[in-house]
């Protein structure tokens, strides 16, 4: 809860049975609608609804039926993800025995399209590469990621980002537990960012942002003109269409968010 706001994401997916069942997931549509209808007797004023399209088996009227249903809620979040198979995951071993795929590329593409109009025509704002949020309802967690900011996690396994390490809890829950107790240290895998990592990490994640890179946050931030340092990967980038920049902003254009992870890449 901050400033009389209690927040909370609740994950739908999809609203069809079939997809939900294809997905693993156990609760219907009206399970879901249940929670989201306790959420906000219980106070919640700011929910998220997480969504995925590119689902075997979804068609573009199953993608506009989630959402038409989704708008009638009035979340004032959506976050909505194109599937993506894990190596190392169920789904990326069903995949491997060919009992799971991807949809057409062309068509998961259009209903990538379609979220972005059908929900800037509802007066959501697209902030993020998977984001929409109302006016002022962006998400403050998903902000500070992106423009690579420090976190703090905690609980078994949480992560953080902190004077420039970053480093994960133990995962083990009585471990954790123990190490609290007796005032144990109990991060793991512990890594320092140097800082020229810490300005690819700044530019690779703030292009995930739809405004994309102001010239005078990186500036502030590392005391280091953007331009002098990434100017060339930058022009190349312009010329292959996949960013627009006008000497004080640097942001993915329209086909860049169709290749932002190699857009990311030359980042890294």
């Amino acid at each position: 809860r901050k400033n009389g706001i209690n927040r909370l994401s609740i994950g739908l997916q999809a609203v069809q049975q079939h997809l939900l069942k294809k997905l693993g997931r156990i609760h219907s549509f009206e399970d879901f609608e249940k929670s989201f209808n306790m959420a906000r007797l219980a106070g919640f004023d700011n929910i998220n609804i997480d969504l995925i399209f590119g689902i075997q088996g979804q068609g573009m009227e199953d993608w506009k039926k989630t959402l038409d249903l989704i708008l009638k809620l009035d979340p004032e979040h959506i976050s909505s993800y194109s599937l993506k198979i894990e190596e190392g995951t169920h789904f990326g071993d069903l995949y491997k025995r060919k009992e799971f795929d991807y949809i057409d590329p062309d068509l998961e593409r259009q209903m990538y399209y379609y979220v972005n109009e059908f929900l800037a025509e509802n007066d959501y704002k697209h902030y993020e590469i998977s984001n929409y949020g109302k006016k002022g309802r962006e998400c403050e967690h998903n902000l500070n990621y992106w423009k690579g900011l420090e976190y703090l996690g905690f609980g078994a396994g949480a992560c953080s980002y902190y004077e420039s390490r970053r480093y994960g809890n133990c995962r083990a829950i009585e471990r954790y537990i123990e190490a609290v107790e007796v005032g144990e240290d109990m991060r793991v895998d512990t890594v320092h960012i140097s800082q020229m990592e810490s300005m690819d990490e700044f530019m690779m994640l703030g292009l995930g942002l739809v405004d994309g890179i102001f010239v005078g946050d990186f500036e502030s931030r590392f005391g280091k003109d953007m331009f002098g340092l990434y100017g060339e990967k930058i022009a190349d980038l312009c010329q292959k269409g996949l960013l627009l920049s006008d000497g004080k902003n640097v942001r993915l254009s329209t086909k860049g968010l169709d290749f932002a992870n190699q857009v990311f890449m030359e980042f890294i």
